[in-house]
């Protein structure tokens, strides 16, 4: 039997959230009706880094934020591993409002559905903890980002 790891931990997640997480968005949009929020393009997946050039105006970052050993003992120790997944838009410079305050919590919303609805779809993790990330401004080499998004915590036997 092939061992539960953090490798399969990030390979689950990425399927899961690139195969779903535009239909959630196309949801909330119906559902909302009065403005809508971007897809994210299949290329716009970015894992554990920001890059320096993008070219989409609105993809995820995510990956591994932090890992541990706890309950070591001979022979055994669970291992946890948090991971970050955030919706980011290119800021245009213009001045901070609350529609955009309010596109990204539908990004966090999308997410945090995605997660809730499909939590059963990731196999072999012992706890699988979820919290939200509140929107936040990012500068990178002169160009800033508005991101917000999810913290994803899973313990496995290491």
């Amino acid at each position: 039997m092939k061992k539960y790891d953090i490798e399969s931990f990030l390979s689950n997640i990425e399927s899961l959230f690139k195969e779903k997480l535009n239909s959630k968005i196309t949801q909330i949009n119906n559902e909302k009706a009065d403005y809508n929020i971007e897809l994210i393009p299949a290329g716009g997946w970015y894992l554990n880094h920001i890059p320096q050039v993008w070219d989409y105006k609105q993809f995820v970052v995510w990956g591994i934020s932090s890992t541990a050993l706890n309950s070591q003992q001979p022979g055994a120790a669970l291992q946890t591993v948090t991971l970050f997944i955030e919706c980011c838009i290119v800021d245009e410079g213009s001045s901070m409002n609350e529609a955009v305050i309010y596109q990204l919590l539908r990004y966090s919303r999308a997410l945090l559905e995605v997660t809730n609805e499909n939590f059963d779809g990731l196999q072999g993790y012992g706890k699988l903890q979820l919290d939200s990330l509140s929107p936040s401004l990012v500068d990178i080499s002169g160009k800033r980002l508005r991101m917000a998004g999810v913290n994803l915590t899973a313990s496995f036997e290491a």
